[in-house]
Order: C-alpha cells, then sequence, then structure tokens
C-alpha cells in the first residue's frame, strides 16, 4: 500500500513539474514582416530582337519553313508588348509583307514564364497574297527568353497559319537614352548635340559643389562607366572652351560589339550673381587672428585673402579693410573695389 502511494505520489509530482515547465516555455517571437517585393515589369524582361525559324502553311497547299528570320518585341505599357515581324514570303509568291500586333497583355505563369494571346484585326496591302482586312489570332508563350507562337490569319482568299520558334538575342544598342540628375546647384542640363551635354549650374555655385549622382537611362542590358547613381566629380570640367576637360562617359552594348562615348562639360553663369550673399572665405594659413569684414560676394575670388595676408604679417604695412566689399547698387547689392594705398610705408616692414 505505502509503495503504491509512493509511485502516485511521484507521478503527482512529475505532472506538476512537466505542467508548470510547459507554463514557463517562452512565448515564440512572430516571425518579422516580409517586405513586399516590387514586380518587375514583364514586358522589360521580354522586350528586344528574337530570331526565329518560322514554319508556314496555307489553305491553298503552300509549305515552306523560313530560317533566320527576325522579330521585335517592344515594350508599349506595363505589361504590354509590341510584335513586328520581317518581311513574310512563302513559297515563291504568297507575300505577307511586315505583320504587327499590338497591345499584347502578358500573363505572368512563373518565374520567367509567360503567356499571351490576341485577337486582332489586320489590313494588308494590295501587293500581299492577303490583300484587306483578316482576322489575326495570336497565342504564345516565352519561357526564359525562348518564344513559341501560332498566328493563324483568316481572309476570304486563304488562311495562313504561321509558327515561331525565336530565341531572344543580346541588345546591340549602346547609347544614352536619358540623362538627369537632381542638385539644388544645377539651373538646367542640355540635350546631348553631337554626343556632348552641358549642365549649367547657378551662379554662385562653388567647385566643391560639383559633384553629382546623374541617373542614366540606357537600352536594355547595356551599361555604362561611369556607372547610373554613381557619385562623379564634375569641378575638372568646367566650360574653358577648347581647353575644358570633360567627363566622358562610356556606354557599351548587352552584346559588348558596340560602344558609344559622350561628353559632359559644366556651364556657371557668373552674370546672373546678385552679390546679395557674401561669405567668409578660408583665412590663409600663414594668417593669424579673425578678419569677419574680410568676405567674398558668393561665387567669386577676390583679393581680400591677400589683404588678410599682409595685415597678418606686416600690420603696420596696410590697416584698412576689406578691398572688396558690398556696396548699395542700383538694384539691391552692388560691389565696391578699392586700391591698397601703401605709399612711403616701405619703412614698417622689419
Amino acid at each position: 500500500m505505502k509503495k503504491n502511494l509512493l509511485i502516485l505520489f511521484l507521478a503527482f509530482l512529475s505532472f506538476n513539474f512537466i505542467a508548470c515547465s510547459d507554463d514557463d516555455d517562452p512565448t515564440p517571437a512572430p516571425p518579422p514582416p516580409v517586405e513586399p517585393v516590387e514586380p518587375i515589369d514583364a514586358a522589360y524582361l521580354v522586350e528586344g530582337n528574337y530570331e526565329t525559324s518560322i514554319t508556314g502553311s496555307t489553305s491553298t497547299g503552300i509549305h515552306d519553313i523560313l530560317t533566320s528570320q527576325y522579330i521585335c518585341l517592344s515594350k508599349i505599357g506595363e505589361n504590354l508588348i509590341k510584335i513586328e515581324t520581317e518581311d513574310i514570303t512563302l513559297g515563291t509568291n504568297i507575300k505577307l509583307e511586315d505583320i504587327t500586333l499590338d497591345s499584347i497583355t502578358l500573363k505572368a505563369d512563373g518565374d520567367n514564364r509567360y503567356s499571351f494571346e490576341k485577337i486582332d484585326s489586320i489590313e494588308f496591302g494590295y501587293k500581299t497574297a492577303l490583300y484587306g482586312k483578316v482576322e489575326a489570332k495570336l497565342k504564345g508563350t516565352i519561357i526564359d527568353k525562348v518564344l513559341c507562337a501560332e498566328l493563324e490569319l483568316s481572309s476570304e482568299k486563304m488562311n495562313v497559319s504561321l509558327k515561331f520558334d525565336a530565341q531572344q538575342i543580346a541588345n546591340n544598342k549602346a547609347e544614352i537614352l536619358d540623362f538627369s540628375l537632381t542638385s539644388e546647384a544645377v539651373d538646367s542640363i542640355s540635350t546631348f548635340t553631337n554626343n556632348t551635354m552641358t549642365i549649367f549650374v547657378k551662379s554662385g555655385t562653388m567647385i566643391e559643389e560639383l559633384k553629382f549622382a546623374p541617373t542614366l537611362k540606357l537600352p536594355k542590358g547595356a551599361f555604362s562607366n561611369p556607372a547610373s547613381g554613381e557619385l562623379v566629380d564634375f569641378s575638372t570640367a568646367v566650360e574653358k572652351g577648347n581647353n575644358t576637360e570633360y567627363v566622358t562617359y562610356t556606354v557599351i552594348s548587352e552584346d559588348k560589339n558596340e560602344k558609344e562615348t559622350y561628353k559632359i562639360q559644366v556651364n556657371i553663369d557668373f552674370s546672373k550673381s546678385s552679390f546679395e550673399e557674401w561669405v567668409l572665405e578660408d583665412v590663409p594659413e600663414m594668417a593669424s587672428g579673425t578678419y569677419p569684414d574680410y568676405k567674398n560676394p558668393l561665387g567669386w575670388g577676390t583679393s581680400n585673402q591677400g589683404a588678410i595676408l599682409i595685415k597678418s604679417m606686416y600690420s603696420n604695412l596696410y590697416n584698412e579693410g576689406p578691398i572688396v566689399y558690398a556696396t548699395t547698387g542700383k538694384k539691391g547689392n552692388g560691389v565696391a573695389i578699392k586700391t591698397a594705398n601703401t605709399t612711403g610705408m616701405a619703412s614698417f616692414i622689419p
């Protein structure tokens, strides 16, 4: 009996211990929130040139296989493409000319897998085998840059069936499609002329402020040096006529067979200076003391720093104030310049 009671007591303690252990377990932390990933536009991913073979047949009994043909897919909107073919001729006389199908919607079926369907009406020219209005039914897929599609063309004269087996090829375009930058120092940007551009900066801009990170829009797959968004020092590219040292951008096409070079210079329009803002420049290293009145108009250099140096080294040689200083102009501030009268003061030089 005592043995049974002991076993029951131990079981009771074990149950309580386990129950307490469960109660003391920390509550697991919730998983961190998953940041939403912005989907990449399918039209951008699939646009480009495709090398294709075309298997064609007609209701009149013509069969033909065309190789080394090309079709072009162009992005015209979000998840919208346009498909254009080259001139297509089946057999010896079934001429179809270029075929263009617009506003085709891409449907994502998985990673790098897209499908599309389109029913449209196409107007063929009078020199073609399908002269007049033709119903076009397109259906296909694009999987890992491989396009497979079928196009059915129905007219009163005949029906034509075309099957495309195509592979996307690397882009051969090397150009800057758009160049932009955001900076308080920039007044405007010119367009490229003969691959040369000018950045116009506001008057009063200091050389140290000529560091920009332009954004470049390039053809698909192309890359540039410097890269888009890279911080670049443009201080050496201030316009100096024939002596201008341009900042150079080089663009390489996706297939690496094409290269284009662009030159960019900076123009500072000092003629627009208002002389409204005056700043104290760095005091020369050899000078000592403070000179709060020896300021320069923003964006200009003056002889005030030279006067500071003279006063610091030979205090008896020149005791007057700044050489260049602000004065009242016809509208707003003007600038006044005076000479430093040191006549007869040479004896004060130690």
